[in-house]
């Protein structure tokens, strides 16, 4: 803990002392150990051996300005630790692919945010990171991991190595409680509206010329018309700012 896990700051001329909390240094002991063992089968799964590299963990952070300074950065043999957005890995025209630039298996990219960005494998930032370190481990940190058909937080990252939750953030003061209270904002809609709604939400058009796509686009949009008639969201904005009810 004294050794890895202090750090001091420039709080604007004073000096500030910041300690890992309990649930980061158990994180952060987890997450090295896992990013070892995967480098582990890694190198037993190709059998290609390494030269042993020293590191220089007192080597200061550095801020990627820009492409081609992220390309500069990540092109050295060792060492080193980058912060730059994803956006970075980005080619420099749509539709070519991002250049390699390091086949180092001893990099380990920490993405934070992990739920935003990093699902897209065809022609999107995830894809471009990983053409350009395709030997890297990755780790993701996320407040709200997905499950979705085309973004699924764990398929990209693999399965939690480390949960710190609500309750356990509750207990430890670290957060307030989280209450929630199911309000309801009925539709009440004018005679001129109700053909906009279908009773048995089938597809709203008519034909089976129209693409299942477009059909659900079509949907929507009448969805979206209704729920957000200027009646409703009034409703809606004055139970929000109202005192609340008993």
């Amino acid at each position: 803990m004294a050794r890895d896990f202090i750090v001091f700051e420039d709080g604007g001329g004073r000096l500030a002392k910041k300690m890992a909390g309990y649930h980061q240094f158990h994180a952060v002991e987890t997450a090295v150990g896992q990013t070892l063992r995967a480098a582990a089968l890694w190198q037993e799964a190709r059998k290609v051996a390494e030269p042993d590299v020293e590191y220089d963990i007192g080597q200061p952070p550095t801020q990627a300005e820009n492409r081609a300074d992220l390309r500069a950065k990540l092109t050295v043999e060792s060492g080193g630790v980058a912060f730059t957005t994803i956006r970075k890995f980005f080619p420099e025209e749509k539709g070519d692919r991002m250049a390699e630039l390091s086949r180092r298996r001893n990099i380990v990219v920490i993405a934070d945010e992990a739920h935003r960005s990093q699902y897209d494998f065809i022609d999107g930032y995830a894809r471009h990171m990983r053409d350009a370190l395709p030997n890297a481990s990755f780790i993701g940190l996320t407040g709200t991991p997905i499950e979705l058909e085309d973004a699924n937080t764990r398929a990209v990252f693999g399965d939690y190595i480390s949960v710190y939750d609500i309750e356990r953030a509750v207990e430890d003061k670290a957060t307030v409680p989280i209450y929630y209270e199911s309000r309801l904002a009925r539709l009440a809609l004018d005679e001129a509206e109700r053909p906009k709604i279908d009773p048995d939400f089938e597809e709203p058009t008519e034909g089976e010329e129209i693409e299942r796509k477009e059909r659900l686009k079509t949907r929507w949009a009448q969805l979206d018309a209704v729920v957000g008639a200027p009646h409703r969201l009034k409703l809606i904005a004055r139970d929000i700012v109202s005192p609340l009810h008993a």
